[in-house]
C-alpha cells in the first residue's frame, strides 16, 4: 500500500466516525503527520540478513582468489621477467585490488570491539595508504634508499611486519600499495631489470647485497603475506569459524538493524568521505590518492559504490532481501530516498573524470557536488535509523 492510498483510508475513517470521537489530541494529530514507528522485531530481519552474508562471502571470496591469481602471475613474472609478464601482474593487481576494495562494506564494521581490533590490525596490514614510496625502494634522486637498498636488512615476512609502519602510518612495508609500487615504480617508470636476477652476493651475516635479488624476494614476499591476510579476512566471515556472519545471525533483530546500517554510514563517511573526498577537497593529493603509481583510485571509489548500490538495490536471488526491500515494509519513503541518494552519489562520481587527482583545481566543484550527495546519503540513513528508534554506532 502507497502513501497515498493511506492518507486517504485515514481521511475516510475520519469522515465516517468524526461524530463519535472526541478531538483528536495533540499526540495523535502529530502521529498522523509522520511515519508511525514500529519496533523492527514486527518484521522478520532474516531474509535481509542472509543476503548482507551472501554478499559478503561471495565479495571476500573473489577477493581472495583474485590475489591468489595476482600472486600466480607475479611469480610468473619472477620466473622470466619480460615487458608482457609485468604488463599481466599489473593487470592482476588492478583486478584484485578493485575485488578487494569492492568489500569495504564488509571488511570495516565488526560485530564486537574485539573483532574491530582483529579487522583493524588486519586491513592496516592489506590496504594501508598513503605511503612513502622512498620507505621501500629507490627513488630519481634517491637511488640508494629503502628497505630494498638497506643491506643490514635480512628481507624476511617477519622482520616486513616489524617494519611495517612501525615510525610513521605512512613508512609502509606490506600490503596492496607496496606491490603497486614494485610493479609501477615511481610515475610509472618500473623497468624490467630491475627484477632480473643477478649472480648472487652475501655478507657476513648471509644477508644479499645486490638489489636486484632483494627486490625479487621482497616482491615474492609481498604477494604471499597479502594472499596470507585476504584468507584470514574471508575466514573472519566464514560461518564455520563462527565468524562475523555466524555472530550477526546471532543478534537480536533491532541489533542486526543496527549493525547493516551502521556498517553503510562508516564506509560512506570514514572511508569514502573522510578518506578520499575530504583531503582533495583541501588541495591534498597525496592524502586522498590511494593508488598513486597505476592511477586507479578513480576505480577503487567505483567499486566502492558498485557493492553500496548492490546491498542496497540490487534484486537478490530466492528469498533474501535488499536493504530497500526491507525498508519499505515499514518505511516506503524512506526506501526510496535512499535509492534515489545512492543513485545521485553514483551520478556524480561518474561525472568526475577517471584522472580528477591531477588536476583538483579544475575538479572543484565536481568533489564537492560528490561529497554534497555522499552527506545527503548519510542524512537519510541517520532517518532511516531513527525512524527504527537507533542510534547508529559510528567508527
Amino acid at each position: 500500500m502507497n502513501r497515498k492510498t493511506t492518507l486517504a483510508i485515514v481521511a475516510a475513517l475520519v469522515i465516517l466516525n468524526g461524530c463519535d470521537r472526541p478531538e483528536p489530541t495533540q499526540a495523535e494529530i502529530a502521529a498522523t503527520e509522520s511515519p508511525a514507528f514500529q519496533p523492527i522485531a514486527e518484521v522478520d530481519p532474516t531474509p535481509l540478513v542472509e543476503y548482507w552474508y551472501h554478499r559478503a562471502e561471495s565479495c571476500l571470496d573473489l577477493a581472495l582468489s583474485s590475489a591468489r591469481e595476482l600472486q600466480s602471475n607475479v611469480e610468473t613474472f619472477l620466473l622470466e621477467p619480460s615487458q608482457s609478464k609485468l604488463d599481466l601482474a599489473r593487470t592482476s593487481w588492478r583486478a584484485a585490488h578493485g575485488n578487494y576494495i569492492s568489500c569495504t562494506l564488509y571488511r570495516t564494521q565488526a560485530t564486537s570491539s574485539q573483532r574491530q581490533a582483529f579487522l583493524d590490525r588486519i586491513t592496516s596490514t592489506i590496504d594501508a595508504w598513503p605511503i612513502q614510496p622512498g620507505f621501500i625502494d629507490y627513488l630519481p634522486d634517491y637511488p640508494q634508499t629503502g628497505l630494498i637498498n638497506d643491506t643490514t636488512l635480512q628481507l624476511t615476512q617477519e622482520r616486513l611486519i616489524k617494519e611495517h609502519q612501525f615510525s610513521s602510518l605512512e613508512d609502509i612495508a606490506l600490503g596492496f600499495h607496496a606491490l603497486e609500487f614494485m610493479l609501477w615504480g615511481n610515475d610509472n617508470n618500473r623497468p624490467v631489470d630491475d627484477f632480473i636476477a643477478v649472480a648472487s652476493h652475501k655478507a657476513d651475516n648471509d644477508i644479499e647485497l645486490e638489489p636486484q635479488n632483494r627486490r625479487r624476494h621482497y616482491t615474492t614476499l609481498l604477494t604471499h603475506h597479502l594472499t596470507e591476510q585476504l584468507k584470514l579476512l574471508t575466514d573472519a566471515w566464514n560461518i564455520d569459524n563462527e565468524g562475523d556472519a555466524l555472530s550477526l545471525k546471532n543478534m537480536p533483530a533491532s541489533a542486526q538493524l543496527n549493525y547493516l546500517l551502521s556498517a553503510l554510514y562508516n564506509t560512506l563517511k570514514q572511508q569514502v568521505l573522510a578518506g578520499y573526498f575530504t583531503p582533495a577537497a583541501e588541495n591534498d593529493m597525496e592524502a586522498s590518492n590511494e593508488a598513486p603509481f597505476s592511477s586507479s583510485t578513480h576505480e577503487a571509489l567505483v567499486s566502492i559504490l558498485l557493492e553500496l548500490n548492490a546491498m542496497v538495490v540490487m534484486e537478490p536471488q530466492g528469498e533474501h532481501q535488499n536493504l530497500a526491500q526491507f525498508i519499505d515494509k515499514q518505511h516506503p519513503e524512506s526506501a526510496l530516498k535512499l535509492t534515489e541518494a545512492l543513485s545521485e552519489v553514483t551520478a556524480a562520481l561518474d561525472q568526475l573524470p577517471a584522472d580528477y587527482l591531477q588536476d583538483l583545481e579544475a575538479n572543484t566543484a565536481k568533489i564537492d557536488t560528490v561529497k554534497q550527495k555522499i552527506n545527503a546519503t548519510l542524512d537519510v540513513l541517520q532517518e532511516i535509523a531513527g525512524q527504527y528508534d537507533q542510534t547508529l554506532t559510528l567508527l
